[in-house]
């Protein structure tokens, strides 16, 4: 018999799988919705925009090539505020802070001589908003 509010090993392994299958969910509803990020580093020019891609079960990511001067400025635990663009309407935007969590090169798979640079979103900085 398993103590009181334990389930045992199996139950915690079921619990596992339902955060998983959560944060799965909620990645699901930011790739469908959004399809590219933008950012400046500087509040000023360049503004870098990149295509988000859906390749790790940890996580959202996008693409850098290995060359990119973005690779300088940029670094893991960085804090960025990110625009992120609509699929269905690319001038509806919505602002997060994020929170760059790795940069990894690429260095034989499908995105041979880039980087990805995954990253997780930390809080909602306004509502929607509408480029025009």
């Amino acid at each position: 018999m398993f103590p009181k509010g334990k389930g045992g090993p199996m139950n915690n392994e079921v619990i596992k799988l339902k955060k998983f299958a959560e944060h799965r969910i909620e990645k699901r509803k930011l790739i469908d919705r959004y399809y590219s990020v933008q950012f400046s580093l500087t509040q000023k020019v360049p503004i870098y925009q990149f295509k988000l891609k859906d390749i790790s079960p940890d996580g959202l990511c996008f693409i850098v090539k290995e060359k990119s001067k973005i690779l300088e400025k940029i670094k893991a635990n960085d804090i960025i505020n990110m625009t992120f663009c609509a699929a269905d309407a690319p001038k509806d935007t919505t602002c997060f802070k994020t929170k760059i969590i790795h940069i990894t090169p690429d260095k034989s798979g499908k995105y041979k001589n880039h980087y990805l640079v995954g990253f997780s979103i930390i809080e909602d900085q306004t509502e929607s908003i509408r480029l025009v």
